[in-house]
Order: C-alpha cells, then structure tokens, then sequence
C-alpha cells in the first residue's frame, strides 16, 4: 500500500477530525484496535496523529506503547486547561516512538474517571484539535447512566465518526447487538450516518456473516473486519509499538492500514461538512470574516511552535 510522503488531506483551518473508538463489554480489542489504528495513520503519512487515551475506567493505551510512567494523563490534561478564551499548548503530550502517534495518556487508577468532569473533556478535545492533524480517541465501555459513561458519551459527542469494535463471534455479536442501543442513546440527536463498525478476530469465511447481520439489524456499515492473529499482536505488546511498526507484513497490519485508509477519509470528509467553517460561502476573497491567508497564517503559526517545541 502507497505511503503518502506528505499529508494531502489536512483539515487546515477547520481543526483536526476526530475518530472515537468505542466497542461494546466482552474485551472486543478497543485498545489494540485505536492504538493500531493510530499507528497505521503515522505510517499512512499522518505524522502528527494523536491518540488519547479517554477511557475513564483505566487506561492502558500508555503501557500498550511503552509510554514513560509519571507523566501527564487525561485527567491532569482536564484539571489545567486554561481559563475561557486561553491557549491550549500541547505540555501534556508525548511521543513514546519516533515512528508511532503522539499521545495523552490515560488514567493510572480507575477512581481517577470520576475527577474528570465531562464538559472539560469535550472541551480538552476541542482545544487538541489545534495540535493534531487527525485525532484517535479511545473510550471505555461504559455509557450513560453507567458510572463514567458521561464522560465517554462526551467523547463520543465530538467526535466526526465513531468506529465501533465487534468481535466476529456469535457471542461478540451478541453483546455487540445488546449494548448498541446504549450508543444510539449517547449520540443524543446525532444521526448514526457518522457511525461505522469494524470486525475485529474475524474469520474470513464468516466476516460475511456478521456484516450482513449487523447492517440489517441497525444500519450501519461495516467498513472492514481484522483477522484473527494473536501473534501479531503479542509482538506488537511486546515492541511497545504498533501493529503497522512491529509487525508489517502481517495480514492484520495491512488490514488496518486498508481501514485506517478508509476511516481517515471519511473522518476528514465528515470534518469539512460539519464545521462551522466550512459552511460558509468559500467562494468570495473572505471566509466569516477571516481571509484566506490568515488561515494559513494560523496553520503556519501552529507548525512553528510545534517543530520549536518538538
């Protein structure tokens, strides 16, 4: 698959789409499939995707990329965001791997999730999108009225596409179809057309199956199925890297490159129909009172103080 040298489909001025990656109990590879999917963008071209770990029961993104312990996590992220009208620098990240994502962690104790008032996290995501060119936000399980589920269905809010994990299994869907219900409600007045489900330990004589079965039961696209390869993954944990990184030639990376392909398309595209930006007219020499090259002047800003810090 074509490496892409530069990033051609930057969202610029409109802010950094984010992808949220949610799956249901059961253990449907939530963290290895965002980690894996953050690392695949990296390797796609996205030099600066972040990967936030947001899932407010522990988080484990850190260990899964051999991140060093004691630094900041999402909950000191939300505690210190500036005041109203202030700037977001990006002090609480890091970069674990030169050739994987920048990442927040997550929580190091899971009474830590209930410190993290959700309206800061929807608003930390918010203030990330100005240092990121495509952001992968990991959540747990739990969703309202579940403790800390308010703060993933913050996450879920935000986000340009959710990427929802089922395990290809009769039990996998099972619990898949039993708990989708609780992530229609989160979405609140949001549609499910930015919804899309990825198969995950599947056969490839049984994907088919369960794609026909998910999408007649709720509508939703299944845009693509990971193979069942253990051994790729437990190389993966065992590099602290990503799937893409550690274990290249393997069918499971290349899936998730072939995914990471398609959910970062759409993700960008959903980005320009959304924002408010973007549904101004474009076609005159100013864009909501903005002209054109101060949004270039903002985006160059932001790659000087970043390659500063960096």
């Amino acid at each position: 698959m074509r490496r892409r040298e530069k990033d051609s489909d930057s969202p610029g001025p409109l802010g950094a789409p984010i992808i949220v990656v949610w799956g249901p109990t059961g253990a449907p590879g939530r963290t290895t499939v965002a980690v894996g999917l953050a690392s695949a963008l990296v390797a796609l071209g996205r030099q600066r995707t972040l990967l936030v770990d947001a899932d407010l029961s522990r988080g484990t993104v850190a260990a899964h990329l051999g991140a060093e312990p004691g630094g900041a996590t999402i909950a000191s992220a939300c505690a210190l965001r500036p005041p109203a009208g202030g700037r977001v620098t990006p002090r609480h990240l890091q970069r674990p791997r030169k050739d994987g994502p920048w990442l927040l962690a997550g929580l190091v104790r899971p009474r830590q999730g209930s410190a993290v008032d959700p309206s800061a996290l929807d608003g930390l995501l918010g203030d990330l999108r100005a240092h990121c060119d495509i952001m992968v936000v990991d959540v747990g399980a739990a969703l309202p009225p579940e403790p800390r589920g308010d703060g993933h269905a913050a996450c879920l809010g935000a986000a340009d596409l959710v990427l929802a994990v089922c395990t290809a299994s009769p039990v996998g869907l099972g619990d898949f179809l039993i708990q989708a219900p609780a992530l229609v409600e989160a979405l609140q007045e949001h549609t499910l057309d930015h919804v899309r489900v990825l198969l995950n330990h599947a056969e490839p004589a049984h994907a088919p199956r369960y794609k026909t079965e998910i999408e007649r039961a709720l509508g939703v696209p299944v845009i693509g199925h990971l193979p069942h390869d253990h051994g790729a993954v437990r190389q993966a944990l065992a590099a602290r890297r990503g799937l893409a990184q550690a274990a290249p030639r393997t069918p499971i990376a290349a899936s998730l490159l072939h995914v990471a392909e398609r959910v970062g398309a759409a993700a960008v595209e959903r980005r320009r129909e959304t924002d408010p930006w973007a549904s101004q007219d474009q076609s005159g020499p100013e864009r909501a009172g903005r002209s054109p090259g101060a949004a270039d002047d903002s985006r160059e800003r932001r790659d000087e103080e970043w390659d500063a810090r960096y």
